[in-house]
């Protein structure tokens, strides 16, 4: 940026120039009026020059109050020059916020959908080093394994396959089989149950802040069995109890880790 010139200080430049030899001036003349006939001649410098006291402590005050008004306007101008334009680094940065859904893949080998899990950034600024928590379902653990090492705002991640730990091979990715054998073998599956397990995520912001995700599966049983293991049951809709997706997953909640 081209430096703009500094008036102000120009200006009390001027005003000392200008002003004190013409204040000098203005008492000589005083002293000595001018006579046509008597041209003034520089040997009153050798001499000693009276002057009333009240003329003295006037001049010294207008020099004084002078000199203190014009350096205060040069400053406010100065500041008004140099003050930052609004900018972008200025501005309230949103930070990451995630939203998680749940994406269905075609059917499996099983039979049964292939749940899976996708991550969207709504918020204003990247989501680093995404890590998921493992899911905790009775004594079985779900785990993704996915590098999730930035996601950029307005983005989302491809749909993240789930791995049941204690599951063998042939089951391995099927996570609402996982919750089903969990709660049927605890509490039964009656029309209106629902259980929730908790979800969650660790990240980084672009400012190297380390924040904590919280959300809930909510977890239907019955309607699993219905969709699911009983898919080809005639008996009517309105007999079958409850409908409505299996599986749903709650808003996210984020809070800052402090360091």
């Amino acid at each position: 940026m081209e430096r703009q010139p500094d008036w102000g200080k120009r200006g009390v430049i001027a005003a000392w120039v200008l002003g004190v030899p013409t204040l000098i001036i203005a008492v000589l003349t005083y002293i000595r009026p001018p006579d046509p006939a008597h041209p003034m001649s520089l040997d009153f410098l050798s001499k000693s020059i009276s002057m009333p006291p009240w003329l003295l402590a006037a001049l010294a005050l207008i020099i004084m109050f002078g000199s203190v008004a014009a350096t205060r306007w040069s400053e406010s101008r100065s500041l008004i020059t140099k003050a930052p334009a609004p900018s972008e680094s200025t501005a309230p940065k949103i930070p990451p916020i995630l939203k998680v859904s749940i994406k269905i893949l075609p059917i499996n080998d099983s039979g049964r959908d292939q749940i899976t899990l996708v991550i969207r950034n709504t918020g204003g600024s990247p989501a680093l080093h995404i890590q998921l928590n493992d899911i905790h379902v009775f004594q079985t653990r779900i785990r993704f394994f996915d590098d999730i090492p930035l996601l950029a705002p307005s983005t989302a991640t491809k749909p993240l396959k789930p791995f049941v730990v204690e599951f063998p091979d042939s089951k391995k990715r099927d996570m609402a089989l996982a919750m089903y054998e969990a709660t049927y073998g605890v509490q039964g599956n009656r029309s209106g149950e629902a259980y929730d397990y908790q979800g969650g995520a660790t990240f980084y912001d672009d400012q190297g802040k380390k924040f904590a995700a919280g959300w809930i599966y909510t977890f239907y049983p019955f309607r699993y069995k219905r969709s699911q293991l009983s898919p080809d049951d005639d008996t009517p809709t309105e007999e079958r109890g409850e409908v409505g997706p299996y599986l749903t997953v709650s808003d996210v909640g984020i809070s800052e880790i402090p360091a």
